[in-house]
């Protein structure tokens, strides 16, 4: 058996394994038997009703991507009455060696597909209803980002404020952007799924959406972010957008935390 055989092998028998331990706990989410890997944090003081949040990481091609952990740890400590839950994109590994059900991708835009959106969504309705949430606020980077922009759209009236970062919102866009600047060939040429600015019809009125982009991203370029805000303008979504200075790996910047700061407070107001 060659290598790359023997890791495949080995990745369906640790799913497996994942699989048939799962338990809805503080570390995961099992929903109709599909396990999602969590963290879960929490402020000293809580009501019956806290405010619940959860981040999405990006791609992390590279990389076991715990990032979301230490966004949902840092947002805890920082204000009361809040649940903050970091998640672990289906297939992914994080550097505590946790893996979510599902296949990860190729991390080309191809990952954002329906049947991980659902599966996301499907993790986070059950932890609303897990933690008795008054509010739900998801916070995505990059390609968790385009996830919460098809969320937001595909589930209506699961997530009450979306705050979508360095959003790769226009996949195919987005990808040739990449395949131009950095000639990477797996990016040449559209693929076949529905991006987050072909759905912001369907996004109801409701739904509070803040779009944040680094002025110097050269990954996401902060165009993508410009269009999908022009098309949530033209459908009239309540949205708002701040350009920071920085690049594509803004997420953790203080500026992204206190914007959040700022508006679980006025929910817990």
């Amino acid at each position: 058996m060659n290598i790359a055989k023997g890791f495949i092998c080995f990745m369906a028998l640790y799913s497996g394994a994942v699989f048939a331990s799962c338990k809805n706990n503080h570390e995961q989410v099992n929903v109709n038997g599909i396990c999602t890997k969590i963290q879960t944090y929490k402020s000293d003081k809580l009501t019956k009703s806290p405010i619940l949040l959860v981040s999405l990481h990006g791609d992390s091609p590279f990389s076991g991507p715990s990032y979301q952990y230490f966004f949902a740890s840092i947002l805890a400590k920082k204000v009361d009455n809040l649940v903050a839950v970091g998640l672990l994109r289906p297939g992914y590994t994080d550097a505590m060696n946790q893996t979510s059900d599902g296949e990860r991708g190729q991390t080309t835009g191809e990952n954002y597909s329906d049947d991980r959106v659902k599966q996301i969504a499907q993790a986070i309705s059950a932890l609303k209803a897990r933690h008795n949430a008054d509010k739900l606020i998801v916070a995505g980077h990059s390609g968790g980002g385009a996830i919460t922009a098809k969320i937001v759209a595909q589930f209506p009236r699961l997530i009450d404020h979306a705050y979508i970062v360095s959003c790769p919102c226009d996949i195919n866009e987005w990808r040739k952007y990449i395949s131009d600047t950095r000639g990477w060939r797996q990016f040449k040429g559209d693929i076949d799924v529905t991006s987050p600015i072909e759905l912001v019809k369907h996004i109801p009125k409701s739904t509070k959406i803040t779009l944040l982009v680094g002025e110097q991203d050269d990954i996401t370029k902060p165009q993508l972010t410009l269009d999908y805000k022009n098309a949530l303008d033209k459908h009239l979504i309540d949205n708002e957008l701040e350009v920071f200075a920085g690049g594509h790996d803004i997420f953790l910047f203080p500026g992204v935390t206190s914007h959040l700061t700022n508006t679980i407070q006025s929910y817990n107001q």
